[in-house]
Order: C-alpha cells, then structure tokens, then sequence
C-alpha cells in the first residue's frame, strides 16, 4: 500500500509540473488546442498500453511488456531532455549546485 501512495505522490508531481509547464510556456489563446492535443496524445498512448495487454495477455510475456513500457518511459525521457537542452541550453542548473556548497 505504501508504494502504491509513493507512486501517486510521484504521479501528482509529475502533473503539477506538467500543468505549470503549459501555463508558463503556451500562449493563453493556444492553451485550448495544445492543452487538447496533449490530452488526446496521452490517451492514446494508455490505449495502446491496453492493447499490448490484449494482445499479450498470458504471465510468460509480463516481461515483454515490462520491456516496452521501460523503453516508452526513457524514450519520452530522451525527447523532454532533447527538448529541455534546446530551450535552456543545459539540463541542469549546474552553477547552482555547486554556489550552494
């Protein structure tokens, strides 16, 4: 149980970061239309999460889609960091690590 409100607490952060992010970064007249389009995005991709469970429903390929769903995990990780680095030009906030020391 308790990993179980670990992984909310994860989730709900991840969310928030998600809703601050749209509201910082996407024009108000867009937020509709990219707001949307995320959201149709993210249901699609549960949907085919879905379907590979349909269609691999027995326990010997539980690792299968263990494997697939690390892969879209780091992927999506790749292309937010690609994305984070061409804005900012960096990933982290390097001299503020080292200013705290």
């Amino acid at each position: 149980m308790g990993g179980i409100v670990l992984s909310r607490f994860g989730l709900w952060s991840f969310d928030l970061a998600v809703t601050q992010l749209m509201q910082e970064t996407v024009h108000e007249a867009e937020r509709g239309v990219v707001g949307g389009f995320q959201g149709a995005m993210q249901e699609l991709m549960s949907m085919i999460g879905y379907v590979l469970c349909i269609l691999f429903p027995k326990p010997k390929d539980f690792g299968t889609l263990i494997i697939v769903s690390f892969l879209t995990v780091s992927l999506a990780a790749l292309l937010c960091s690609i994305h984070c680095y061409r804005v900012r030009g960096h990933l982290l906030h390097l001299d503020r690590i080292w200013r705290s020391r």
